[in-house]
């Protein structure tokens, strides 16, 4: 017995065109944390930071009649410089950021910080040098005294310009503020880390090298939302008994310690980054 023939397949019918995908448009400089906006056409616009005190703001958080003008900020300064690292030795940062604090008298909400986040992939991306260097540029900053501060990383130190530079500015000025980068003394977290549960009373336990000079610390313990708990200030000693309200064990609490050197020269820099070592516990 021969087998059937088998059917003819129809003919399958042609992909209809794909069509052209657009270009996408310029992406704004997202690292001006604040007072940014972008017109359809690329360019930046510095808008103005409005402080608008005295809000109640209740569940499901619908706040009526909170309008404000947030116009252009205009006559501003103009600040930039690049970061340079003391010993002489090559950049090899690959983050870093820079914060300028207004030292003028405000309270509140009022109070305005200036931020710039920088971010470095390093040779394999050379080809965009100049937008992954690390330099920084912050524009249309009100006229004041800013005392600016840096933090950086590299594959393996953290680096701080030590207690900062105060400068002051005029309005439409263009200032160049270099940053001379120091090796921050490292400051391991000991206790209370990785997770654990515990029961009050406790302590906050910290170390630094034997080397070290004398040093003063704060620490700050805040919860999951990011509200600052409690807080030890002006420490000569690593460690710091928990002397704040009670706690919930309902959630997760981290904390941090800032440091630097009593004659302000050098800071502390905390080292231990990784998930299991993570500054983070929860109570009885």
């Amino acid at each position: 017995m021969e087998p059937a023939d088998f059917p003819d397949f129809p003919d399958i019918p042609d992909f209809p065109d794909i069509p052209d995908i657009p270009d996408f448009p310029d992406i704004p400089d997202f690292t001006d944390l604040f007072g940014n906006s972008t017109t359809s056409d690329g360019d930046t616009v510095y808008l103005q930071t409005v402080c608008v005190p005295g809000i109640s703001v209740t569940a499901p958080r619908d706040t009526a009649n909170v309008n404000v003008d947030l116009g252009p900020r205009e006559n501003g300064a103009h600040v930039y410089g690049s970061l340079v690292r003391e010993d002489g030795e090559p950049v090899d940062f690959v983050f870093a950021t820079v914060v300028l604090y207004s030292q003028d008298a405000q309270t509140g909400c009022e109070q305005m910080e200036w931020i710039k986040s920088i971010i470095s992939f390093g040779d394999d991306l050379s080809e965009v040098e100049d937008l992954y260097s690390m330099s920084y540029e912050l524009n249309q900053i009100p006229a004041g005294t800013y005392l600016v501060r840096c933090t950086a990383l590299s594959e393996e130190t953290q680096f701080t310009n030590g207690a900062g530079e105060l400068i002051t500015l005029a309005p439409g000025e263009d200032k160049e503020v270099n940053l001379i980068m120091k090796a921050a003394i490292p400051v391991t977290l000991e206790s209370p880390v990785d997770y654990p549960r515990i029961s009050p009373p406790f302590s906050f336990v910290w170390s630094v090298p034997e080397d070290t000079p004398s040093m003063v610390y704060d620490v700050f313990l805040i919860d999951r939302c990011g509200e600052m708990v409690w807080s030890q200030t002006d420490l000569t000693g690593t460690e710091a008994a928990y002397t704040g309200p009670a706690l919930s064990n309902q959630t997760i609490y981290s904390w941090y310690v800032l440091s630097q050197t009593e004659d302000e020269e050098n800071t502390g820099g905390v080292m231990n980054f990784g998930y299991s070592e993570a500054p983070e516990f929860l109570v009885e």
